[in-house]
C-alpha cells in the first residue's frame, strides 16, 4: 500500500506530472503481478487508520530527501511494540530524516544511493 501525498508548495503541475508517472508504474506492476499486489491511496489516512496500518506492517520504508520533524517512524516503532510485534519489525529510513538518528536499530541509507537503498531493503525482507 502506498499513500501518495505531494505538498501543495510544489504546485499542481508538478503533482500531475508525478501522479502520471506513478500511475504508469502502478499499471505496469498490476499487469505484471496482479490486481491485489499494490494499492495507491491519494488521501491521507486518519490517525486510527494509520495506527492500524502500522500494527499490520512489518517493514516501514521511508525515502524522504528532506525532512522537517517527521514522527511516523517513531510512531510505527511504538505501535509495533504495543501490539507485541516489535521484534518482527524493521524500519528502513533515509539518513536525511531527522528522527533516523534516534532509531539505532533502523537501517538507514542515502536516498541518492540506489544500491545502498536496495541492499537495506533486501536486509529488511530477509530478517
Amino acid at each position: 500500500m502506498q499513500y501518495l501525498s505531494v505538498p501543495k508548495v510544489f504546485g499542481e503541475e508538478y503533482r500531475q506530472e508525478l501522479k502520471s508517472s506513478i500511475d504508469e508504474i502502478y499499471s505496469k506492476i498490476k499487469n505484471d503481478y496482479g490486481e491485489k499486489v499494490i494499492e495507491i491511496i491519494e488521501t491521507a489516512p486518519t490517525d486510527l487508520e494509520r495506527y492500524f496500518i502500522w500494527a499490520q506492517t512489518d517493514i516501514l520504508f521511508i525515502s524522504n530527501k528532506r525532512d522537517g520533524l517527521y514522527m511516523s517512524p517513531l510512531e510505527f516503532v511504538v505501535i509495533r511494540e504495543a501490539v507485541g510485534k516489535g521484534k518482527k519489525s524493521c524500519v528502513v529510513i533515509s539518513e536525511f530524516v531527522g528522527i533516523s538518528r534516534l532509531l539505532p536499530g533502523a537501517l538507514s541509507f542515502n536516498p541518492y544511493n540506489i544500491r545502498e537503498m536496495v541492499e537495506n531493503l533486501e536486509k529488511a525482507v530477509s530478517q
